[in-house]
């Protein structure tokens, strides 16, 4: 298993971010949280994230450009604040 942090660590900045956790799990959370304490982010990065329906992402500082659910998924693209 690879820690999803190791990119991170680096001084690479990201166009798009692909976020798709298992869910169920807190690993949306802190990849969100790890991702917005890092350098790794400028203002016009993407950030496509799917998460169950009943899951918010409102807790970040996170500017959502479209969403879209089906079934029981939440689909969004976003970009950090």
């Amino acid at each position: 298993h690879t820690d999803a942090r190791a990119p991170l660590k680096h001084s690479t900045v990201f166009d798009i971010v692909f976020l798709d956790p298992p869910f169920h799990t807190d690993l949306l959370n802190l990849t969100l949280q790890w991702l917005l304490d890092s350098n790794s982010l400028h203002p016009n990065t993407l950030i496509y994230l799917e998460t169950p329906k009943n899951v918010s992402v409102e807790n970040f500082p996170l500017s959502i450009r479209k969403e879209k659910s089906a079934s029981d998924v939440t689909s969004r693209l976003v970009s950090p604040c």
